[in-house]
């Protein structure tokens, strides 16, 4: 009889209660400390991939494009010893290798990790270890090259897939850039021309790999300062290029990132004031602050949010994934303190998923 009667509510048009929605599934998360690198899983759970020699600390955590690996670069706070680390997901096997002054930028193409360690030019650090070897690509320019070629080439940035990454070439360091995309075929094609004689760095690629943006900071000057931030249209060529926001001080980029839908983010932080150009050197008085300010981009201008945050990423389902804490902002640039919380915020409500984190990275989908 209870079978006939619920048979006869449906039938009248009656529903079964929708089920509950599932809650939005975190991504895994890389976070280093300043004791380990490490992976926080899906479900919350931590894993300790590699831990870090006394005293050193982390930066410019990425992934692979299968994520399967990260890669880092960890260095002692006075810069005489830095190295550059490759290590599978699972903490074995993890590699390092010594840089040769200090560690430039680094990046996973395929299963190739790129990096700058050495005087001589990009180099591929072998997943297996063993000496590094020279990056070779058809048609990007030889830095150092004695044949009236470019003498400047610098890795700017890697796709997130991993399918590719950016390199900056010039004939000297302060002369117009072009930039160049080498794909998994290791094939080098002019991405665009950078007219201005700043150097591009902190250069981050959108996730669908369509957009490209970077910033250019002031070069050869005693009052340094991130001059502004240039996105770039990587299938039109297109570039926008986006001044700081006003300020009574000059101001530093802490972070720059794209969410899900493309748009662009940026963490600015104050520099010292005042900042006096006719000195040769600065007098060391920086300024801390307790957390940058976070700007998404309208147009051709910055619109202020109110989140502070010195770095942060898009998770998708309304939630932003905020490095959170000290900077110290000394006339040289930006010196990240210790204390760092990095937290997911959902609606208003933080939940805190490390601490004292100097840098991380999200997992590609």
């Amino acid at each position: 009889m209870v079978v006939v009667l619920l048979l006869a509510a449906g039938a009248c048009g009656g529903s079964d209660p929708e089920p509950d929605a599932k809650p939005p599934t975190t991504p895994r998360i890389a976070l280093a400390d300043g004791a380990a690198v490490s992976v926080r899983a899906a479900d919350g759970k931590v894993t300790r991939v590699a831990a870090l020699p006394a005293g050193w600390r982390a930066e410019a955590l990425q992934w692979s494009g299968d994520g399967s690996e990260l890669t880092w670069v960890a260095g002692k706070p006075d810069l005489s010893e830095s190295r550059i680390y490759r290590a599978a997901v699972t903490g074995n096997p993890v590699r390092h290798w010594e840089c040769t002054v200090f560690c430039g930028s680094q990046a996973f193409l395929g299963a190739d990790l790129v990096g700058e360690g050495s005087l001589g030019g990009p180099d591929t650090y072998p997943r297996a270890g063993g000496e590094p070897q020279a990056f070779e690509s058809d048609g990007l320019p030889a830095g150092f090259d004695l044949s009236g070629g470019p003498t400047y080439l610098g890795l700017l940035a890697g796709a997130p897939k991993g399918d590719a990454i950016y390199f900056v070439a010039a004939r000297s360091i302060d002369s117009p850039k072009t930039v160049y995309r080498v794909g998994s075929d290791r094939k080098a094609t002019v991405a665009f021309e950078e007219k201005s004689t700043s150097v591009p760095i902190n250069g981050t690629v959108s996730p669908d790999g369509a957009q490209l943006a970077y910033t250019l900071d002031k070069a050869g000057t005693t009052c340094p300062a991130t001059d502004s931030v240039v996105v770039v249209n990587l299938r039109s060529r297109g570039t926008v290029t986006l001044t700081p926001p006003p300020s009574t001080a000059a101001l530093f980029v802490a972070g720059l990132w794209f969410d899900a839908e493309g748009k662009l983010f940026v963490a600015y932080v104050p520099g010292p004031i005042p900042c006096r150009p006719e000195l040769a050197e600065q007098p060391e008085t920086p300024t801390h602050s307790t957390a940058a300010t976070v700007y998404e981009r309208g147009g051709n201008a910055w619109k202020e949010t109110d989140r502070k945050a010195q770095d942060g990423a898009d998770l998708g389902d309304r939630r932003v994934l905020e490095l959170t804490g000290p900077l110290t902002v000394a006339p040289g640039g930006i010196r990240r303190s210790s204390g760092a919380t990095l937290q997911v915020v959902e609606d208003g409500k933080a939940e805190v998923i490390g601490r004292d984190v100097n840098t991380f990275a999200v997992a590609p989908k």
